[in-house]
């Protein structure tokens, strides 16, 4: 149950990024595979942390 929980947050905070920095929807960022979804969000984040 902790582990559903966790991907959640996680899937929260992806479409959170990606529709920030994007303005994609919420429907398309859904749409795309969890492993290319992930590869966007950890390109923001890099980014963020050398900003």
């Amino acid at each position: 149950m902790l582990e559903l929980r966790q991907q959640a947050v996680s899937i929260y905070e992806e479409v959170h990024l990606l529709a920030t920095q994007y303005q994609w929807t919420e429907a398309a960022i859904l749409r795309l595979p969890r492993d290319r979804r992930r590869q966007y969000a950890e390109r923001i984040r890099q980014q963020r942390r050398l900003a």
